[in-house]
């Protein structure tokens, strides 16, 4: 009989078992996709977070050299591509990338794909382990967005009044060009100053009380008459409303 002291291999074991299992957990109480891929054993893997929002079959081992290039929608496959060669080419270990995915019936995806690529001793990538964000919602928010400030420009741009948005504390944000017209100050002579600035001082009270109703919620919007000076120094009476 041969007796072997092996607690320090059980203890390694237990390590590597409750280690996995804390991964797994990891893996399924996230919403993010987790997917890794290794060059030498050519095996890989997508969480099953992928496979349920793309709407298809769940593939074994669906990952290949090209990582997970296949999945990408036509035009952004390239890029991916590009981006993951220049990163190995540098010896760069972070990879970034906002792509589309195409799931089923062709719906499209947005997702933030991060990557860390792991060299051999050859400086060869070894293995790349990643994750994928739905960023769907923040993109067509984005889209609306700028369809919205595209709508808001071509309005501002062809009204008679002087359309600006300002900061809390007073500075312009944005001035339309009637402000030429209306102050003799162009939109960007305006962008440098404050509103009190142009308003008559013995209206500045009267101003600043009905705009603090609006910034402390005590009215969703307000309307004041007030006097105010032209870049040339004359007297204009302006009717703001603020909301």
């Amino acid at each position: 009989t041969i007796l072997q002291d092996i607690t320090l291999r059980k203890k390694l074991e237990n390590e590597i078992k409750e280690t996995n299992e804390r991964y797994h957990l990891a893996v399924e109480g996230t919403n993010d996709v987790v997917w890794e891929y290794d060059f030498r054993l050519k095996s890989s893997y997508l969480s099953p977070q992928f496979w349920e929002g793309m709407e298809i079959e769940p593939e074994q081992n669906p990952l290949d050299d090209k990582l997970i290039a296949a999945y990408l929608h036509s035009e952004d496959r390239s890029d991916f591509l590009s981006l993951y060669s220049h990163k190995v080419a540098n010896g760069e270990q972070d990879l970034t990338l906002e792509a589309r995915l195409v799931a089923k019936n062709e719906r499209i995806i947005w997702a933030l794909i991060k990557a860390r690529i792991i060299y051999n001793e050859e400086g060869a990538p070894a293995r790349v382990v990643g994750s994928m964000s739905n960023i769907t919602s923040l993109k067509l928010a984005q889209a609306k967005l700028r369809e919205s400030e595209a709508k808001y420009k071509i309005i501002s741009e062809h009204s008679s009044d002087c359309i600006c948005l300002q900061a809390i504390d007073g500075t312009f944000v944005f001035v339309s060009p009637s402000s030429k017209e209306i102050l003799g100050y162009t939109p960007e002579e305006l962008v440098s100053l404050r509103l009190r600035e142009i308003i008559d001082p013995e209206y500045l009270q009267k101003v600043s009380d009905t705009m603090l109703k609006v910034l402390n919620r005590e009215q969703k919007s307000a309307t004041v008459v007030y006097k105010a000076i032209h870049k040339n120094g004359n007297a204009v009476w302006l009717e703001t409303m603020g909301g």
